[in-house]
C-alpha cells in the first residue's frame, strides 16, 4: 500500500488519497490502531473528548484542523450475579421470557391425607381446606334425622305406606291406562254401566201375550167404522220374560199374532177362526196396551201371542 506517514506527538498519521484509502480497505490493510488522513487535512490536533465537546459548544472548532482524541481503553462489564449488577447472560434472558407478566412464586399448602369417609371440613377464603374432622352421629341427628331406623307399615285403603308383594303383583297384572269396567249381568233398558246391553236389549224381539174375551168387544167409533171396522177391544198384554220392555205406541210387531193349540181339533178350529179375524183387522200398540179393530167379532175367547220390538 503506497502511503505517506506523518508523526505528530505520540500519534502516527497515515496520509492517503481517497483512492488509496479505498484500495487499502478492499485489501484489508487498514490497521485499526493507526490514524489515516487525507492530504487536505495536514494539521492534526490531539484533544480529549471533553475538550472537543467544550470547543464544539463554544463554537471554536476550526474546520481546517483535524481533531484527534486518544483511544480510550475498552471497558469490560462482567455478567450479573445474585449479588452484583452486570450484563444479563443469554440464559437469564431465556428464563425471563418464560415467566408470565405479573407472575409470582406460589407454594400450595400441604395437609394431612385422609382416607375415604364422611367428614366435616373448614375452608378458608382462598378455597383451601384448613380443617377436617370425622362426622359423628350427633352431627346427623342435629339435622333432624332420626337416631334409629325408620320403619313403615304396609299401605292400606286409608293410610300411606309400603307396597306389599301382593299389591305389587296385582298392579303388575293391570294394563297401563286400565279402568274398572262393569258389565251388565242382566238385560236392562236403563243401565248406565260402561259396558251396557241396552242396545242389545232394545234390538231383541220380545214375546207378549193377552186374551181377547168374546164379551169384551165394543162397537168401533164412527171414524173407525168409516174405515170398515165394526168392533174393537184393547188388552193389556203380559211379558213372557219379566225383563222385557213395556210396550209403547212406537213398539213394532215382528209377526202376526198366534194362538195356543189345545190338541182338541174342534176347539183348535174355533180358536184359529178367532185368531184369523183379529189378524185380518188392524192391530196396534199403545202405552202397555194392544188394540185390535176387526170387521167381524170373534166367536170365542182367544189367547194371542206376539213378537214385538220396543
Amino acid at each position: 500500500m503506497a502511503k505517506t506517514t506523518v508523526t505528530i506527538g505520540e500519534f502516527i498519521l497515515n496520509v492517503l488519497s481517497a483512492e488509496q484509502f479505498a484500495a487499502a480497505v478492499k485489501a484489508g490493510e487498514i490497521d485499526p490502531n493507526q490514524m489515516y488522513l487525507t492530504p487536505e487535512k495536514q494539521l492534526v490536533v490531539a484533544v480529549s473528548e471533553d475538550e472537543y465537546e467544550a470547543m464544539k459548544a463554544a463554537g471554536t472548532l476550526d474546520e481546517d484542523v483535524l481533531y484527534v482524541t486518544p483511544v480510550t481503553e475498552q471497558t469490560t462489564i462482567a455478567e450479573a450475579t445474585e449479588t452484583t449488577a452486570g450484563l444479563m447472560p443469554p440464559s437469564a434472558v431465556t428464563k425471563l421470557k418464560g415467566i408470565d407478566e405479573g407472575a409470582n412464586k406460589y407454594t400450595h399448602p400441604t395437609h394431612t391425607a385422609r382416607a375415604s369417609g364422611l367428614y366435616k371440613i373448614t375452608v378458608d377464603s382462598l378455597g383451601h381446606v384448613i380443617a377436617v374432622s370425622a362426622v359423628q352421629k350427633s352431627d346427623i341427628t342435629a339435622l333432624g334425622i332420626p337416631s334409629s331406623n325408620t320403619t313403615y307399615a304396609l299401605a292400606s285403603a286409608s293410610s300411606n305406606g309400603l307396597m306389599s308383594s301382593t299389591q305389587y303383583s296385582k298392579l303388575s297384572g293391570i294394563e297401563s291406562g286400565a279402568n274398572k269396567t262393569t258389565v251388565d249381568s242382566t238385560l236392562s233398558g236403563t243401565s248406565a254401566n260402561p259396558v251396557q246391553n241396552k242396545i242389545l236389549y232394545v234390538a231383541l224381539p220380545w214375546e207378549y201375550y193377552a186374551t181377547f174375551y168374546v164379551d169384551s168387544w165394543t162397537t168401533a167409533s164412527t171414524d173407525e167404522q168409516a174405515q170398515g171396522f165394526a168392533y174393537k177391544q184393547t188388552v193389556y198384554p203380559s211379558k213372557k220374560i219379566s225383563v222385557a220392555p213395556t210396550l209403547t205406541a212406537n213398539s213394532m210387531f215382528l209377526s202376526l199374532g198366534s194362538t195356543n193349540k189345545t190338541n182338541v181339533f174342534a176347539t183348535d178350529v174355533i180358536l184359529a177362526d178367532s185368531m184369523d179375524k183379529i189378524n185380518a183387522g188392524l192391530v196396534y200398540t199403545g202405552a202397555g196396551t194392544i188394540t185390535a179393530l176387526v170387521e167381524e167379532k170373534p166367536s170365542s175367547d182367544v189367547v194371542m201371542n206376539w213378537w214385538l220390538r220396543t
